[in-house]
Order: C-alpha cells, then sequence, then structure tokens
C-alpha cells in the first residue's frame, strides 16, 4: 500500500505539475513539500501546518482534500492507550487513633464556640453607646467638594488607543492564506491561515509581515482599523513600525 507521499507525488507526475509551481500557487515552501512527498513530517512544523499543507497540494493538483486528509490520518501513529492502575481500596474503618487526633482537633473550637455563645448577651448589654454619628459640617463639605467632578479645565488628557506603548496586531482572513510574520527580532511564526482564522501579534518597535494573499487579510493597529491591502499574486512583505504605522491605518 503506497503512503500518502508517495501518492502525492505519483498524481502530481501524472499531471505533470511541477513542484516549483506547487510552490508558487500555494506560497508554501517548496522544501516542505518536498519533505511531505518524502513522508518526513517531522520536518513541517506541527499538526496544523501539516493538515493544511496537504489540503493546498492536494487542491493545486486536483486531487480530493478530504480523502488527502484521510489518507494521512491512517498512517500517522497513534499513541498507546495508557495503563490503568487499579485503585486500591481503602478501609471504611477508622482505628482509634484517627478517632482520638480528630477529636482533640474539633474540642478547641467547639469549646470556643461554647464560650462565645454563652457570653453573647452580657457582652452585648456593657457595649458603650455609640457617639453621635453625624459628621460635623465641615467634614461633610470637604467630602462633598472632593466628590465634585474636575471641570473641563481640570480634566486629564486620555491618550489615544493608537498612541499607546509599541504596536498591537490583529489579522482576520477571509480566505486560504500563507503567512510568516516576525515581530521585532524573535522568531517567525510561519503558517497556511483558513477562511475565519484570527491571529495577534504584537511587538516593541516593528514587525515584517510576509502575505500570500494579502487581499484576503483584514488588520487593525492597536484597535484602529487599517487599509485594505491591495491585491497581489505574489506574496508580499511589509514593515510596520511605530514611525510608519499610522500610514496603515483607515482613514
Amino acid at each position: 500500500m503506497s503512503t500518502l507521499g508517495q501518492e502525492l507525488n505519483r498524481e502530481r507526475e501524472a499531471r505533470g505539475i511541477p513542484l516549483q509551481e506547487i510552490a508558487r500557487q500555494t506560497k508554501i515552501n517548496i522544501q516542505y513539500l518536498l519533505a511531505l512527498e518524502q513522508d518526513r513530517l517531522d520536518l513541517l512544523p506541527g499538526e496544523f501546518f501539516i493538515k493544511g499543507t496537504i489540503r493546498a497540494y492536494a487542491k493545486c493538483i486536483g486531487l480530493d482534500e478530504n480523502q488527502a486528509i484521510n489518507i494521512y490520518l491512517r498512517q500517522a501513529p497513534r499513541p498507546s492507550p495508557a495503563k490503568i492502575r487499579p485503585r486500591r481500596e481503602t478501609s471504611p474503618r477508622m482505628s482509634a487513633a484517627r478517632w482520638k487526633k480528630l477529636a482533640l482537633l474539633l474540642l478547641p473550637p467547639l469549646i470556643l464556640a461554647a464560650v462565645l455563645v454563652f457570653f453573647r448577651p452580657w457582652l452585648l448589654n456593657i457595649r458603650p453607646a455609640p457617639a453621635n454619628s453625624s459628621p460635623p459640617a465641615a467634614e461633610t463639605a470637604a467630602k462633598s467638594e472632593a466628590r465634585a467632578p474636575a471641570g473641563p479645565a481640570e480634566a486629564q488628557e486620555r491618550p489615544e488607543a493608537g498612541d499607546a506603548d509599541g504596536l498591537v496586531f490583529h489579522l482576520t482572513f477571509n480566505d486560504e492564506v500563507w503567512i510568516r510574520i516576525r515581530p521585532d527580532s524573535g522568531p517567525a511564526e510561519e503558517g497556511l491561515m483558513q477562511a475565519g482564522d484570527r491571529k495577534s501579534f504584537s511587538a516593541e518597535e516593528r514587525i515584517v509581515m510576509r502575505l500570500g494573499r494579502p487581499d484576503q487579510v483584514n488588520m487593525t493597529i492597536n484597535g484602529l482599523k487599517a487599509k485594505p491591502f491591495p491585491a497581489s499574486a505574489a506574496a508580499q512583505t511589509y514593515e510596520i513600525n511605530k514611525d510608519n504605522y499610522r500610514n496603515y491605518l483607515a482613514e
């Protein structure tokens, strides 16, 4: 029985489609496509990316995506069931030593509660009468002034959402889009997103985005709506930083 990689390779060669063409259409690194055909799924970054790559490959060469996924699921290694350890039965009876220990723990609180109940009426009778609870007029006036709302001249200026420290990006995908995102100088995140997926990224100074189909991506920056990306047949790279991010905001 042929493996998933062998099946995909055979169907691709039968249709005369070069691997470079699949990489161009799907925006997936050709090394990942080659690893898929060689059944080296350990070289692909995670279960989500593996399934997305299989679907994109099958769709590009005209195969049924669900059939390809089913082949992958049948061939994927399954974890061995965990061994269930028998539960040790405990004796329902408590020993005399445990009863004694429990009684010693409960006795002091019970004695204290009984003393409080017995002396409570006496303690209530000797409680001193409360002093005049009405506050002085001067104190009342001071509290009223403290609670009075500040005038327009005293109101503090609130910073706008776009002036917050750092940059926060929220991406929403309208269709299948390949992305590669690198915030600041940290590691890049790469994957194949599906319609309806959402992703959030934050950066201190800048972020570099490479989008396979930028016109299928909606974005907000620091809570503000960004302009739509123009349509492009090839992947596009965008570098957004604290100096130029306002150029990407919608008017």
